[in-house]
C-alpha cells in the first residue's frame, strides 16, 4: 500500500441520487467502459469520460478528453479541486462528492444541471467492477 492510499480519507460519489461509491485507491476512473472503477451506462458518457485523483492532500477531478464535457457545480472544467458537496456532471448524469459523511443540504440544494434531460435513474445504470450480487 502506497503512503498517499494509507492517508485516503473518507470519501464518496452519490450517484443520481440513488447510488453510493466508495473511495478505495487514490485514483478513480469514471465512464462508460467497464475499464473503469466506477462505470455509468449512459450513451452520452465517454468511454473514459473523468478521473478524480487524491493527490497533496485534495481530491481533484480532470475531464479525460469527453465529448459532453465535465462540469462541477455547473462551470465546464479541465481540472478542478472537488469539495465536499459539489455536483459533478458527466454528459446528463449528476453525481456529489462527500467526504467524511455525506452532506445533508443536498436534498435541498437549488442547483440547476446545465442541461435538463428527462432522464431519470431508472434510465441510468451504475456498475461497479468489482461488485458482486447479494445472495
Amino acid at each position: 500500500m502506497s503512503d498517499e492510499e494509507a492517508r485516503l480519507p473518507a470519501a464518496l460519489l452519490f450517484v443520481e441520487n440513488s447510488k453510493v461509491y466508495s473511495f478505495d485507491k487514490p485514483v478513480i476512473r469514471i465512464g462508460r467502459a467497464r475499464s473503469n472503477d466506477l462505470v455509468v451506462a449512459h450513451e452520452k458518457v465517454s468511454r473514459k469520460h473523468a478521473e478524480i485523483r487524491y493527490q497533496d492532500g485534495r481530491f481533484l477531478i480532470r475531464d479525460l478528453g469527453s465529448k459532453g464535457g465535465t462540469y462541477v457545480n455547473g462551470i465546464q472544467i479541465e481540472t478542478a479541486e472537488l469539495n465536499k458537496g459539489d455536483v459533478i456532471t458527466l454528459a446528463s448524469v449528476h453525481i456529489v462528492f462527500g467526504q467524511d459523511e455525506f452532506p445533508v443540504a443536498i436534498s435541498t440544494s437549488k442547483y440547476v444541471p446545465p442541461e435538463v434531460n428527462k432522464k431519470t435513474s431508472e434510465d441510468i445504470t451504475i456498475v461497479r467492477r468489482d461488485w458482486k450480487k447479494d445472495k
